[in-house]
């Protein structure tokens, strides 16, 4: 590949990382403000409802309901197999960059899996800033089938003993290599496993309803803005 152009486009990747994070930053910080649950039997007298208490209402009561304090982890995989056309895992690489370094600049744990010749790969473990990563996540590679069963059960057992909320999020072009391999590891996953298939082409034999089965939640995307608003989208979703 080219090397001058995969630094091109992790530059240009890594500055669009900025409308994401403010994105998310402003969705965390509310979601962690505390607030008050009102008409409530118990708690403290709420001065809103006052006039409640010389009806003789029971309601007139609040209390403090604390905000979203959990700490997340983020496994995200890129399928890398041979079925990706060019303009497919660029758009993957591209969002993908974007969206790790906006999750990492929040303070969030985030891994990066792919899968590539039918291995699965742990291009950037949690603990490792994902820049020290680059030249393996821009590359523009693609071979092989798509391993997700191995891919997932990976994911897995690094969340295993993790103290901190997990999900984890796969982007690729089709369904797993072996299915019901792939759907026993699901089955044992103690976390949200969300997929995101990038179509632009509206190839034959991909539809959301095909791959629904093998996600709790699964969009189809046409293009790389599409594809960042989406992983916003269902980060939001599980997140906040």
């Amino acid at each position: 590949p080219d090397g001058t152009a995969n630094s091109k486009r992790w530059n240009e990747a890594a500055s669009a990382r900025q409308t994401t994070a403010q994105l998310l930053q402003t969705q965390l910080e509310k979601s962690r403000r505390d607030s008050w649950k009102r008409g409530q039997r118990k708690g403290t007298i709420d001065s809103r409802r006052l006039h409640g208490v010389r009806s003789k209402q029971l309601n007139v009561m609040k209390q403090r309901d604390p905000g979203n304090k959990k700490k997340y982890a983020v496994i995200v995989v890129l399928d890398r197999s041979g079925s990706m056309s060019r303009s497919d895992i660029e758009i993957g690489e591209s969002a993908m960059v974007s969206y790790t370094l906006a999750m990492e600049d929040l303070g969030i744990d985030v891994c990066i899996l792919d899968m590539y010749n039918n291995n699965a790969r742990v291009i950037s473990p949690f603990g490792v800033g994902i820049e020290s990563a680059k030249g393996d996540i821009v590359t523009g590679e693609t071979g092989g089938g798509t391993p997700l069963h191995k891919m997932i059960e990976i994911a897995r057992k690094r969340m295993q003993n993790t103290n901190k909320h997990p999900m984890m999020i796969s982007i690729t072009d089709g369904q797993p290599d072996k299915e019901d391999e792939y759907l026993a590891q699901l089955e044992k996953c103690q976390m949200p496993v969300m997929g995101i298939t990038i179509n632009p082409h509206n190839k034959r034999g991909i539809s959301g309803q095909s791959q629904e089965m093998f996600y709790d939640i699964h969009t189809s995307v046409t293009s790389k803005d599409e594809l960042e608003q989406k992983l916003e989208q269902l980060t939001m979703q599980i997140m906040f």
